[in-house]
């Protein structure tokens, strides 16, 4: 890999984000500019951030690795995400357009009025949005050390710079570089996909006529190795109740353009995944080796391709990690902003912009220090797609679609979630196989226990 063109890629972008949050940060007036966009995301912008949030690093490099090992069967991998991206197009969407919402835990003050319920969701969607946020940086720490940059000042300007443009521009500028990065990283896969497929980079040695359909073996597809809870319905459940996801809905100029954007980047993220499982096929039936800790994806490219391409690809990888760490950034942000107000206060919509601010900042730095000592990124991200969709999924998708229910129905719910997700570290089995129906359980039983009251 070419590392002088690497750092040209990787210093023209973060210096091209660093300009777009400033220049946002005129425009960051009042709470819902900085948080929600002044509610104004056109349809080309919202496509292209959802998409730049779902197509990360961990996807990418994630999807190739799974094929090395797994062959075609990997292509369940995308589909939970996919497949929520739908959900939110044919109607989920549409209705959090509607509701008018700033987060997703106002539906439990709203609809089960209780204000506690509304805070216990946001803590938990703050600590599962901050671990996938330090399993971001983890990532992006490992994955510079495998292309051999094992220098902490790149780590550091990396994240620094994340830090500084989601600061100063909130959502405003997390949705403009996420339009900037979306375009390079799709770049870069076409880049990398004629390089490797058509010989425009032709190395010695290199066989070019690899013909994916002769390579795959049909009969060695077993349902028995897709970890359907891992690859397909986690992703797909966590979908419906992200706060990421939730608050590009919420900012959009209308439903429409939630019914679009969505459907848009759902097609755009399965066509771009199938690029690294035909990467990890190929690198499986051509005989190339994995290296220890590294990515196979990263590692084809380096022997199929030039050192300029190879040194590209990697910095779109790295910006994919960005694309996703800066919206788990600006989604915590306003959990904490709008779901524990300083009310009794009386505060200036410019101190509540600042203190948003300043809530992105020590998030920021917190998740970047934590990152720089921990390791193991799939750990943090099963716990923290696990709280969320064991606890929260039954009671808020209930509380979506119906305009009052009783507060029970959520209390039972979570507890059952509760009791589900801790028997299911001694039953050795996944953890929404036993917390979501004890869940929906909960739900009925506290509901049919209001109506037996009256």
């Amino acid at each position: 890999m070419d590392l002088y063109t690497f750092f040209f890629c990787f210093a023209a972008l973060c210096v091209s984000y660093l300009i777009l949050g400033l220049r946002t940060s005129n425009q960051t007036t009042t709470q819902d500019a900085y948080l929600l966009s002044s509610r104004n995301i056109g349809p080309v912008a919202l496509s292209l951030s959802i998409l730049a949030t779902q197509l990360g690093g961990g996807t990418l490099m994630g999807a190739a690795q799974e094929a090395y090992h797994h062959g075609v069967a990997v292509l369940f991998y995308p589909l939970g995400s996919t497949l929520g991206l739908f959900t939110l197009a044919i109607g989920l969407g549409k209705k959090w357009y509607q509701l008018n919402l700033c987060t997703l835990s106002e539906l439990f003050e709203r609809v089960y009025e209780s204000p506690m319920l509304r805070k216990f969701s946001a803590l938990l969607s703050i600590l599962s949005l901050f671990l996938l946020l330090v399993g971001q940086g983890i990532a992006a720490r490992l994955f510079l050390t495998s292309i051999g940059i094992d220098s902490p000042l790149v780590f550091w300007g990396f994240w620094t710079c994340l830090i500084s443009y989601t600061v100063a521009g909130g959502l405003s500028a997390v949705i403009q570089t996420d339009v900037l990065q979306t375009l390079f990283i799709l770049g870069a896969l076409i880049l990398a996909f004629v390089s490797i497929t058509c010989g425009l980079f032709p190395m010695d040695g290199i066989e070019n006529n690899f013909s994916i359909l002769q390579n795959i073996d049909i009969s060695s597809v077993s349902m028995q190795k897709i970890s359907w809870s891992n690859w397909l319905l986690l992703p797909f459940f966590f979908m419906l109740i992200e706060q990421d996801m939730g608050q590009r809905c919420f900012a959009a100029n209308s439903e429409k353009t939630v019914t679009r954007a969505s459907f848009f980047a759902a097609s755009i993220l399965f066509l771009a995944t199938v690029f690294p499982i035909y990467v990890g096929i190929r690198a499986k039936a051509t005989g190339l080796p994995l290296s220890e800790n590294g990515s196979i994806l990263i590692d084809a490219m380096t022997a199929w391709s030039s050192p300029q391409v190879s040194a590209v690809f990697s910095c779109a990888i790295l910006m994919a990690i960005i694309s996703t760490a800066d919206s788990l950034l600006c989604s915590i942000t306003s959990n904490i902003s709008y779901d524990f107000p300083l009310s009794k206060y009386n505060l200036t919509e410019h101190s509540k912009v600042r203190l948003a601010q300043l809530a992105t900042l020590v998030i920021g730095i917190l998740a970047m220090a934590l990152s720089s000592f921990c390791d193991s990124v799939l750990a943090i991200l099963m716990l923290a797609y696990e709280l969320s969709v064991c606890l929260l999924l039954v009671p808020l998708l209930a509380a979506t679609f119906t305009q009052k229910l009783p507060m029970s129905a959520a209390t039972f719910s979570i507890i059952g979630a509760v009791i589900g997700y801790l028997a299911h570290f001694s039953l050795q089995i996944s953890a929404i196989w036993i917390a979501l129906p004890l869940s929906l359980l909960g739900f009925l039983l506290g509901s049919r226990r209001k109506t037996v009251g009256k």
